[in-house]
Order: C-alpha cells, then structure tokens, then sequence
C-alpha cells in the first residue's frame, strides 16, 4: 500500500511539473487575463478537471507557475569580490542576468506591473519573492555595512540604493522597456 501511495506521488508530481512549465509559457505570453486554463490544460496533457483539482482557480495557478520559475531560476549565484560595493552591484548584475534568461521575467513583470496582488496567493508570492531576494543580496549588504559604506540602520536608504541597482542593471537589459 505504501508503495502504490509513492507512486502516485510522483505521478501527481510529473502532472505538476507539465502543467508549471506550461502555465509559465502560457501565462508569459498571454499575462493573466488572456490565458485559458483549458489551454493550459490540453498543453500539459491533463483534463481540465485535474488541473483544477491541483489549483482552484486561474491566480492560484498562475502564482505557483511564478513560484516554480523562481525556485528554478533562484539558483543564481552571487558572485564574490574584494570590495564590498563591487559584491553588491555584482550580485545586481548576476539577478538582472537570471531574469533576462528566465521565463520569471514576463510573469514577475505581470505580478508587480499589470495585477497589483489582490489574492491572498498573490501577495503571499509578492513577500516570497522578496524574501529570495533579501537572501541573495544578505552578504553583499552586510559587507557593505561592516565597510562603513552602509547604514543597515536605514532600511529605506538601503532598499533604495538597492532597487536603483536592480532597475539600472535591468535597464541596461531592457527589461523595463
């Protein structure tokens, strides 16, 4: 008995994974409102009863093909250096890196540009994302901070000082555009 339940954990996990990827590919080139669950769906090989039974509805669906493509995407790496504010706009540098090549990219813009969080799913994805982030960069910004070159102390400087990285190295991708 405890086998068959194995086995079809990993039967339902196989039908998560085809209907993530292909809920990241539809939503990125549909956005939210445009795309179809039942096309989803037929993509993934899956009824569009299954599809429901795993995700109640389109936001949820749409919030956890986000988290997949950042859990996958999050494994960027911030890159180490002898000075600490070269650390911080390399570690700017490497996340507008990851998002030029991730499929994150069109669904985050979605998420913060054209949806404002409004489910409680969305907003709980909006906090996760920050909280990666905050990982990422924790190392850079304590080094800067340990420099003297940072007041930790200030959360709205450093976040600022943050974002402005982050948007100029986007910027200079063509992310924003």
């Amino acid at each position: 008995m405890t086998f068959v339940r194995a086995e079809e954990d990993a039967q339902t996990r196989a039908v998560r994974e085809r209907v993530l990827v292909r809920a990241l590919e539809e939503f990125g080139e549909h956005g939210l409102q445009a795309a179809r669950v039942e096309r989803i769906a037929r993509l993934a090989r899956v009824s569009t009863a299954t599809l429901y039974r795993l995700y109640p509805g389109k936001e949820e669906l749409f919030a956890a093909a986000l988290r997949h493509g950042l859990h996958t995407q999050a494994a960027w790496q911030t890159p180490a250096a002898d000075d600490p504010l070269v650390e911080l706009v390399l570690a700017a540098r490497a996340y507008a890196d990851a998002l030029e090549t991730s499929p994150v990219r069109k669904l985050a813009r979605i998420l913060f540009g054209e949806l404002r969080p409004r489910s409680p799913a969305l907003m709980a994805l909006g906090r996760e994302m920050r909280s990666i982030l905050e990982g990422k960069f924790a190392r850079p910004l304590a080094r800067c901070a340990q420099a003297g070159l940072l007041d930790l102390t200030a959360p709205h400087a450093v976040e600022a000082l943050l974002l402005g990285m982050i948007e100029h190295q986007c910027l200079l991708h063509g992310l924003l555009m």
